[in-house]
């Protein structure tokens, strides 16, 4: 009897509960301008009209869809964003539901690029001109490998082959002139002067960031022709998981069965089997993010086979001033290894209030399998360690410490006793102190950094194991001024104490002027480059062919860096266009020098040398279900004719992509056409291998031009499910030669992936 009094009121009471919660609660619903399709994961962030303390944010679930609960008032303010759209700032009345459509940012425009400036600037708006490449533009292209990706984007890039191991040459200069960084920070080398490209994994990429030009005044040494900053991956949503597998055709097909039933001993029999392994990769991510606090795990395992690539025609020496050609009559051949190897990388953090806190971590093992069958390879590891704290001292000033070590390790492991023997570690150990703040009209960044390197190799420093170090000190300063609405200035300088070359000054100084649709930019910067421990103390025979010999005295490289750029937006077409001009003036260029009849090689410093650039870039959607991304570039190079190099780039290069999108209800089809087509070159040769009589006569080898051309097709279902198909080298293209200057490419191959995402 009592609990039927007490009903009715038990009634009225969640009512009221109910409409109490419902008066206060606003939902909306995000989703795809072109495609209605929900937008998930968007950052929602609102205020009542009129209270600054009434805000907050959420975030959008799997149907797009987010509660807004507030206390009463007459209007919220909203603002949306995520990534690959256009924000969107709109006013909603409390208790209405309300549909938001974003539009696709098909120029990355609305994209924060840090790396021109070292501050945060939403790119359309970045004063220093920056190109970047979007974490959806990387699944587009579906590349393995960071040199697959640059290759389309970068008319300026070229993939040389130095002794088996790939160099990445970029606007006209070698590979030790492109500093690549890992969110932010150096990388360890190779003995190549190169970074492993293997070490980093497209699957666990964010986006892309590229600045032209020397940025020394920031970046120090090696950025003295471009910097390209790989940002890894956070978790966007609470629980961020995803998984991939990959398959690729086998690139060549060493030993047969029969090789492995006639063997029996275990050592060759697992010979065999590690030239042609499959053309696996793997990933796995786990992310996590939850109040402030987040983690994300990601690892990969790769394996991939052993080919050679085989001469069919010999090569021509040229000798212009007697009117004279020379064949070589011996069809070279390169080897290029298989391989297997596994990253494991571990990024966490915690954002709270004033304080940001970041800790990352990697370990990387390769093992590299050549076609030398002596029970030994090559084994390559690495250790990366970093940890940041940044505080925010006020709305306009914050203060952050970071510590990064990297260290880079080679091995010759011995398959039989299953040991190994260290050859060669690199370490970089760096620090900064960093402040930034907002004066009026002017953005100020000032950086103490100390950069350490350590270089040990067992038998390089006169053949004997020994090790070399090295200190930079160096003081950054840089202002931007925004002068008024539409001109903006960016000064900088780093100075500072080098232990082997004393003080030394980088300036550089930007300028940027909008207009309309147009934006103008006018950039000059002073490069250096520190010649590198290989290079000072290197005394080492190669094979017992010729003594490499460095050099104490070779004094640093300085270069001063010119460019014009023209940048035209139209969003409402989907249009960007860009055209640059730049010019590189180098002093004391470091170099090899052959003497003593060829039997040394010598690092020296050559007077001068100029690279001048011309390079135009587009992106265009021309259509709902099209968008199409080109760029060309010209190249002219000079220097000194005594100057030997192991490659050079094609002087004209082109890049094209073509995307077709399709979606319908929870199916979607993204197809990528890419190619790039390289231009014919003229090589200096030694043509003395040939005939001694020539010795010391100039000469050239013409390499013909060539394109390659890759094919992709990725099909989304429902909102976890990925398949792809592709090709690569879709028209079989192999080189005729099989030298440092051509292509690695074995030919036409297929692969197949799958992945799955929370």
């Amino acid at each position: 009897m009592r609990f039927k009094i007490i009903y009715p009121f038990i009634v009225l009471f969640f009512l009221h509960i109910s409409g109490f919660l419902c008066a206060n609660s606003t939902k909306i619903q995000v989703l795809q301008y072109e495609t209605k399709q929900p937008v998930q994961y968007a950052n929602v962030c609102w205020q009542v009209v009129g209270s600054f303390e009434k805000q907050g944010n959420t975030i959008t679930n799997a149907d797009g869809e987010a509660n807004i609960s507030s206390e009463a008032g007459s209007a919220i303010i909203l603002s949306v964003t995520c990534v690959g759209f256009k924000p969107v700032l709109d006013t909603i009345q409390i208790q209405q539901s309300m549909r938001i459509y974003m539009e696709e940012d098909v120029l990355n425009l609305e994209q924060v690029t840090v790396t021109g400036t070292r501050t945060p600037h939403v790119l359309k708006k970045a004063p220093v001109l920056t190109q970047l490449i979007s974490e959806d533009e990387i699944r587009s292209v579906d590349s393995e490998t960071l040199p697959d990706i640059l290759n389309v984007e970068i008319p300026g890039m070229e993939m040389a082959n130095h002794g088996g191991i790939p160099v990445m040459n970029v606007m006209g200069l070698e590979a030790e002139y492109t500093l690549v960084l890992i969110d932010g920070e150096r990388m360890a080398k190779t003995l190549h002067r190169t970074v492993d490209y293997s070490r980093i994994n497209s699957a666990n990429i964010e986006r892309i960031e590229i600045v032209r030009g020397a940025s020394s005044a920031l970046y120090g040494s090696n950025a003295m022709g471009s910097v390209i900053n790989i940002i890894t991956k956070k978790p966007k949503k609470k629980w961020d998981i995803s998984a991939n597998a990959r398959y690729q055709q086998r690139n060549e097909k060493n030993h047969t069965q029969l090789d492995l039933d006639n063997s029996d001993d275990d050592y060759m029999i697992d010979y065999f089997k590690n030239m042609d392994r499959q053309n696996l990769n793997g990933n796995l991510s786990v992310g996590y993010s939850n109040k402030g606090f987040y983690s994300n795990t990601f690892v990969n395992y790769k394996t991939h086979d052993g080919f050679v690539l085989k001469s069919t025609k010999p090569i021509e020496f040229y000798l212009e001033e007697q009117d004279l050609v020379l064949t070589d009559d011996e069809l070279f051949s390169a080897g290029v290894s298989g391989f297997k190897d596994y990253t494991v990388e571990q990024k966490i953090g915690f954002n709270k209030g004033k304080w940001d806190f970041g800790l990352t971590g990697s370990i990387y093992n390769h093992d590299e399998y050549d076609f030398s069958p002596d029970a030994l390879h090559d084994l390559y590891k690495s250790y990366r360690a970093g940890a940041n704290a940044k505080y925010k001292l006020d709305g306009k000033s914050n203060i952050k410490f970071s510590h990064n070590a990297d260290i880079y390790q080679r091995f010759d492991y011995s398959e039989k006793h299953e040991s190994k023997s260290k050859e060669h570690q690199n370490a970089y150990h760096t620090s900064k102190l960093t402040y930034n703040t907002n004066l009026g009209k002017h953005t100020i960044l000032a950086e103490l950094e100390n950069l350490y390197e350590y270089l040990w190799t067992d038998d390089r420093f006169g053949g004997l194991p020994g090790s070399k170090t090295t200190n930079h000190t160096v003081l950054v300063l840089q202002d931007q001024f925004q002068w008024v609405n539409s001109l903006t200035f960016v000064a900088g300088i780093r100075t500072g104490y080098h232990t082997t070359f004393d003080f030394h000054a980088s300036p550089s100084l930007t300028a940027k002027y909008s207009f309309n649709s147009f934006n103008f930019r006018l950039s000059y910067a002073r490069g250096f480059r520190s010649p590198d421990l290989k290079e000072l103390y290197t005394n080492w025979s190669h094979l017992g062919m010729f003594q490499i010999i460095g050099n104490e005295d070779l004094k640093p490289e300085t270069n001063n860096y010119y460019s014009f750029s023209i940048d035209y937006v139209n969003e409402q077409q989907d249009l960007n266009a860009t055209f640059i001009a730049s010019y590189n003036d180098f002093k004391n260029k470091i170099d090899g020098l052959w003497t003593n009849n060829d039997q040394e090689y010598r690092y020296v410093n050559f007077s001068e040398a100029q690279v001048l650039s011309i390079e135009a870039l587009l992106k265009w959607k021309f259509h709902k279900d099209f968008k199409l991304k080109a760029g060309y570039i010209f190249l002219d190079s000079k220097k000194s004719v005594d100057a030997s190099d192991l490659s050079i780039m094609a002087p004209m290069a082109i890049t094209t992509q073509l995307e077709y999108r399709f979606v319908k209800d929870n199916y979607q089809l993204v197809a990528n056409l890419s190619g790039k087509i390289t231009g014919e070159k003229e090589v200096p040769g030694t043509v003395d291998i040939v005939d001694s009589a020539y010795d010391g006569y100039p000469s050239v080898v013409k390499y013909p031009g060539f394109s390659l051309w890759n094919i992709n097709v990725n099909q989304y279902f429902g909102k976890h499910i990925k398949v792809g198909l592709g090709f690569r080298n879709l028209f079989d293209y192999v080189s005729p030669f099989a030298t440092f200057n051509t292509s690695r490419s074995p030919g036409r191959k297929y692969f197949v992936s799958i992945g799955y995402r929370l």
